[in-house]
């Protein structure tokens, strides 16, 4: 089996040495992914910046070009959005749950679907959209 691992923010695929040291000894593949922009002793490139897009699809690539039928894909904290927006994105895996679970949400009266087409960092692109819609919400029951 393959394990893809995805570390969280400011992390790189090092943080998981030992992990990854474990399951080789036990006769997995492993894959430590490092992620766009968090690599050790790179300079920033602000003008070109990764975000989770960018993210979503590094990681949905190395997974296009695998040849593993059993693929185990782990995400630790930022992550774990990594790793659901490549489940998302349909991936080479048929029947993920989070495109028909985006669906039914959407569609479902007991739940409030908020979409604010601004990609990835609404709190930067559109803070006063963002607040809007959290300020319109209910207050909490007692």
């Amino acid at each position: 089996m393959k394990f893809v691992l995805v570390p969280g923010g400011w992390q790189g695929g090092w943080v998981f040495d030992a992990l990854a040291a474990d399951l080789r000894q036990a006769g997995h593949e492993v894959e430590a992914v490092t992620l766009s922009g968090l690599e050790q002793d790179t300079p920033a490139d602000f003008a070109s910046a990764p975000n989770l897009d960018t993210h979503i699809n590094q990681v949905a690539d190395l997974i296009a070009t695998s040849d593993d039928a059993r693929l185990v894909l782990c995400g630790h904290s930022y992550a774990g959005l990594v790793i659901a927006g490549v489940a998302a994105s349909g991936g080479p895996w048929p029947g993920t749950p989070f495109g028909p679970l985006t669906d039914r949400l959407r569609n479902d009266p007991a739940w409030t679907f908020h979409e604010i087409p601004v990609g990835h960092n609404i709190a930067r692109r559109d803070p006063h959209a963002l607040a809007a819609v959290l300020a319109a919400l209910p207050p909490s029951v007692s």
